[in-house]
């Protein structure tokens, strides 16, 4: 039997709220109570993601904290600060104008196209889903952006292969974990409580940027895609990334 839809929907959204506490800064230091404009709690409707970042960052509309009663704002924030993903029916003119009105990211420069609106229920019930299983991933943390940043790594290692082209480049991917995410030379202990939560976790990423290590020392970081899948050791690299990603997903290896 097919769905039935009310005369007055718009259109179906994701929706969200602003986190109670959000952390800014390097390492996560400085604390706020919700963002520069949206208050604690505030609810948001989420459009659907419209860059190639792994949906880091997305664009929301709510009640401004600083524009009075009602009155609309369209942001773009970072996921890892809303929480409490949903899906919605869209029934007010005045948020689905502002879902749907033309983007200017600067005075001098238009977006090309529109911006993308959710194409489904289903679309948008998966895309709350998968967020919310994201939210879980982040927390416990003070650095959850950089978290987030590390599981996309570990994504990436698991998953490439000569028949799976990575949908980051692997330099990029080997760099930003040998030299950048635990400091240069990394230290992994010391990002509990920051980065990883428990000792566990601290294993299970030394199990991983091990060998990274090892193919980035003989390589360099600056190789070909074809030049590190094509390494002896890196078959080590992804048996390690998928073990550590189910270890701070608290997933099972499958």
């Amino acid at each position: 039997m097919s769905e039935v839809v009310d005369a007055g929907l718009l259109a179906w959204s994701v929706v969200a709220n602003v986190a109670a506490e959000t952390t800014h800064g390097p390492g996560g230091q400085e604390n706020r109570q919700g963002l520069k404009h949206f208050s604690p709690g505030t609810k948001v409707w989420v459009l659907p993601p419209q860059w190639s970042d792994g949906a880091e960052c997305l664009m929301v509309v709510g009640r401004h904290r600083g524009r009075g009663p009602g009155r609309l704002a369209r942001m773009v924030v970072a996921r890892v600060y809303l929480v409490n993903f949903r899906v919605q029916g869209v029934y007010r003119e005045a948020v689905h104008r502002e879902l749907v009105r033309p983007w200017q990211p600067t005075p001098h420069r238009h977006w090309d196209g529109p911006l993308r609106q959710w194409g489904s229920r289903e679309e948008a019930e998966a895309a709350a889903a998968r967020w919310n299983a994201a939210c879980a991933w982040q927390a416990g943390v003070s650095q959850p952006r950089r978290r987030g940043d590390l599981l996309a790594v570990l994504d990436v290692l698991a998953t490439a292969s000569a028949t799976m082209a990575p949908w980051w480049e692997l330099r990029f991917v080997v760099r930003r974990l040998v030299a950048e995410l635990f400091g240069e030379p990394a230290d992994v202990p010391a990002s509990v409580g920051g980065l990883l939560r428990d000792q566990g976790e601290v294993a299970a990423i030394a199990g991983v940027l091990g060998p990274v290590r090892a193919i980035a020392d003989e390589l360099g970081t600056d190789r070909s895609d074809a030049d590190y899948l094509g390494h002896r050791d890196w078959p080590g690299v992804t048996t390690a990334a998928r073990l550590a990603y189910a270890v701070l997903t608290n997933r099972s290896v499958g």
